[in-house]
This record gives C-alpha cells, sequence and structure tokens, in this order.
C-alpha cells in the first residue's frame, strides 16, 4: 500500500436497500401511521456523509440574446430591453408607476403626479390635488373636478371655510389655440375671467377648464355668497343691511355710507338712520316721537301715550272733534269750534239745546245735571251749569 498510487475519484451513483423484518419495528403506530412516518425521512437523513472536497460546478445557462436597437429617447445612460419608454433600465427625467402596474419613462409627470427630481419619480399628489409640488395637503397647485382652491393655504376643500366664498363663475373657456402658445394662452384666458386654470397641453383642447376658487368676502363678512360684498352673515361688531355689513355705531350716531364712518344723529335722536330729525329710529330723553320726528311736547290734537319696548312717548291723535285731549283719544279737555264738550266729548253746538225751560231749571236746581239722561234733555242748561 506504501508504494502503490491511490487514484481519487468522485461517487456519480448509489443506492440504499432496505430489508424487512418478520415483526413490524413501530407497535405503537398504525400500518397508515408508518408508511407517513417513512414519508417523513428527508433525503438528507439518508445519505451517508460526503467526502469533504471541491463543490461541483453548476451548468451555465445559455445567454440572453442581448437587445441591440435604438431605445426610447427618455431612457436613460443604462440602456434598455427594448424600444419603449416601459423598457428603460433608467429614465433621463421620471419613472412613472410602479412594479405592480409597471413603469416606463415620461418627460414630465401627469395630472396628480408631481416630479421628484432627486429620486426621477413621479410621486402621487395628496387627494383632491391636481397639480401640486409635494405630497401634503398644503402643496396643491390646482384641484381636481368637485374641489375648490383656497390660495391662502394652497389646499383642496370640497366647501369654503368660514369667510370666503366659492367661486361659482364659467368654468370652461374656449382656447381655440395650438400646443405652442398653450403655457401663455391658457393662464391668460382664465386670469380674464379671475379663474385659476388647471390642466397641460397633454388634455388640453378647444375647451379649458378653469380652476375654481375660494376667494375672500369683505372684511365686515362673516359669510357671503357669490360676490366679496354680498353678505349672509356680518362679524362682530356689524349689522346686515340690505345685503351689506355695517359698522354698529354708538348711541346717538349712525353709519355714513358716503364717509364710510359713524356720523352724529339729530341732537333730538337717541338714535338714527339719518342726519336730519325725520330719520330718527328712537328719541332722546324728555322727547316725544311726532309723525316721523321727535318732539319736546305733542302737537294740537295729539296726546302721548306711554309703548311697550320703546324708551320714549309716542305722540297719538284726539278724537276729530277734541283740539285737545289728555290720556285718551276720547277724553277730550278742548272741543273745536263748532263743538260743545259734554263731559269728556265734544258735540256739535245744534243738537246741544234745552226741551223746556221751566223744566231744565228745576234740573239744573236739583243737581239732576250729573246725569246722562237730563242733560240730553237740558244740555244748554246742564252745560252752563257746569
Amino acid at each position: 500500500m506504501m508504494g502503490r498510487r491511490v487514484s481519487r475519484g468522485k461517487l456519480k451513483e448509489w443506492s440504499l436497500i432496505l430489508y424487512g423484518t418478520a415483526e413490524h419495528p413501530y407497535r405503537t403506530f398504525s400500518s397508515h401511521q408508518s408508511r407517513s412516518r417513512m414519508l417523513e425521512l428527508s433525503v438528507p437523513e439518508l445519505e451517508p456523509p460526503k467526502a469533504a472536497g471541491p463543490p461541483p460546478q453548476a451548468e451555465a445557462p445559455e445567454d440572453e440574446e442581448e437587445y441591440t436597437g435604438a431605445c426610447h429617447p427618455e431612457c436613460g445612460d443604462k440602456g434598455c430591453d427594448g424600444p419603449n419608454a416601459d423598457q428603460c433600465l433608467n429614465c433621463v427625467h421620471f419613472s412613472l408607476g410602479n412594479a405592480k402596474t409597471s413603469r416606463k419613462c415620461v418627460s414630465e409627470c401627469p395630472l396628480g403626479y408631481f416630479g421628484d427630481t432627486a429620486a426621477r419619480r413621479c410621486r402621487r399628489c395628496h387627494k383632491g390635488c391636481e397639480t401640486c409640488l409635494g405630497r401634503s395637503p398644503t402643496q396643491c397647485l390646482s384641484c381636481r373636478r368637485g374641489f375648490y382652491h383656497y390660495q391662502e393655504t394652497n389646499t383642496c376643500v370640497t366647501l369654503c371655510p368660514a369667510g370666503l366664498y366659492a367661486d361659482e363663475r364659467k368654468s370652461a373657456v374656449d382656447v381655440s389655440t395650438s400646443l405652442h402658445n398653450w403655457e401663455v394662452e391658457a393662464p391668460r384666458k382664465c386670469y380674464e375671467l379671475n379663474l385659476g386654470f388647471r390642466g397641460s397641453p397633454l388634455n388640453a383642447g378647444p375647451l379649458l377648464t378653469c380652476q375654481r376658487n375660494c376667494l375672500k368676502c369683505h372684511p365686515s363678512c362673516h359669510k357671503c355668497v357669490d360676490e366679496p360684498e354680498k353678505c349672509t352673515v356680518c362679524k362682530e361688531g356689524f349689522s346686515l343691511a340690505r345685503g351689506s355689513c355695517i359698522p354698529d355705531c354708538e348711541p346717538g350716531t349712525y353709519f355714513d355710507s358716503e364717509l364710510i364712518q359713524c356720523a352724529e344723529c339729530h341732537h333730538t335722536c337717541r338714535t338714527c338712520v339719518g342726519p336730519s330729525r325725520e330719520e330718527c329710529i328712537h328719541c332722546a330723553k324728555s322727547f316725544h316721537f311726532q309723525d316721523w320726528k321727535c318732539v319736546p311736547a305733542c302737537g294740537e290734537g295729539f296726546y302721548p301715550e306711554e309703548m311697550p319696548g320703546l324708551p320714549h312717548k309716542v305722540c297719538r291723535r284726539c278724537d276729530e272733534n277734541c283740539l285737545s285731549c289728555e290720556g285718551s283719544s276720547r277724553n277730550c279737555s278742548r272741543c273745536k269750534a263748532g263743538f260743545t264738550q259734554l263731559g269728556t266729548s265734544c258735540i256739535t253746538n245744534h243738537t246741544c239745546s234745552n226741551a223746556d225751560e221751566t223744566f231744565c231749571e228745576m234740573v239744573k236746581s236739583n243737581r239732576l245735571c250729573e246725569r246722562k239722561l237730563f242733560i240730553q234733555f237740558c244740555c244748554r242748561t246742564c252745560l252752563l251749569a257746569g
């Protein structure tokens, strides 16, 4: 053995022979379980240990045929596997899509995406944004249909917040221009209507969709519709008047729409809508309201009366036959010419006469004039008697 040269070889084939026994070696298992147990034995457990040696060399696969044609213009410097934009190995500008939907190279990102120049990827805008600068909801440049662009926060909203109104004006504009001038014409057309614009030459057509915006209400409005000064709710310190919010002026002053400030009322007015004495709403102290004016005392034929909820008295007209009255329209204190006072009433002179002078003198002497019946028969005598 010492002088004999031993040659080494590789084992290419081997076999394992299993011999049975008279009795089943696994008494605790059924015949079905025995077969299952034998199938559980893995080949590595049955294989004898192999001698250490160099690993067998794997058979080299055949080389795939490489694409040698022209790549798509958007493919980068790493080449491509075919002529289409979705067969690029890298991109010149941006990669759109993912492994599930397949990727392709594009020169610019479509609506709803923004270009991440560092990663050369088209990334999706926030929900509602049609064009944007980033993924944040405050980086929207324009909005999808059904949304309004809130320019102050660069967000897209379905309802404009308080202090802003939804611009609902015409949203489609006839562009009728070539794609060469689109980037100039499109914004100009929309801005002529005081609207933002949305879209790109990729989806441009004869009609351009302009962006609907949330625009600011007048500073005095808390809410408005259609126009900045068409207020529906006013801010604190303002009152709604014919669709406008005017300042709540101090008592004794009114809002002057020409000077756009509060001005003094007439001195007889406590509150007013204008500078003259005929424009009082409430009267100053010790003044009464009569014929849309505030007067120190009611005129002839009127009497002052308290009115619930008013800080002043209102002059009411006396009965038509009274020259003056007190407390009530029928409580005459003086009568007009041609009338004679009968108690608290004023009656015409020709109806005030005596039925019989002797009888009336007896009524007067017996102090019966206080009774209404005798007054009617002896009007002249009783009235003269007081």
